[in-house]
């Protein structure tokens, strides 16, 4: 069982309901749904979530705003789009705009677990290549810590054998 925490934000209730019962939730997900983006926003400050699903449309805002949005703020945080209807044209824009996972309605159960659980394992593969990348630059950083230190240690000494008087 997974402890993930997902957020909807969907527009319509009823697809959040079905997707927390019949597919998120079952598969050991925990799961808050909205359908209010300043509720979202509390959410996303308080308790951020490992994924989002997004509809197309929030309160007037398009997916492409929600997009820049999530984006600007949770760089690494992996987003499901879910439009109320299907374009291939929203779907190949959704990709350009940073989505991870464009599901076509009417969605399947199946296939809401494959994208959550893609979305899910490559937010992991983000998350170790950013703690190697720490732990490089980490090391890099010691050791030009240490050669200053060195230097330091160099400079009193010489210092101390200086007659100044």
């Amino acid at each position: 069982m997974s402890n993930q925490h997902i957020l909807l934000i969907l527009s319509q209730p009823e697809t959040s309901q079905l997707l927390e019962r019949a597919a998120l939730t079952p598969a050991g997900y925990n799961v808050t749904s909205v359908s209010k983006w300043k509720a979202a926003e509390k959410i996303l400050k308080s308790n951020p979530p490992d994924l989002v699903i997004v509809s197309d449309k929030i309160e007037g805002r398009n997916y492409i705003e929600l997009a820049n949005l999530l984006f600007e703020c949770y760089p690494f945080l992996p987003v499901i789009l879910i439009p109320e209807t299907h374009s291939d044209n929203l779907a190949v824009d959704a990709f350009r705009q940073g989505f991870i996972d464009y599901l076509q309605p009417p969605v399947r159960t199946k296939d809401v677990q494959l994208a959550v659980s893609r979305a899910l394992e490559r937010r992991k593969r983000w998350e170790e290549q950013l703690r190697l990348e720490a732990r490089q630059d980490t090391k890099s950083l010691r050791k030009r810590v240490n050669g200053m230190e060195a230097i330091q240690s160099v400079g009193r000494k010489v210092t101390s054998l200086l007659d100044l008087d």
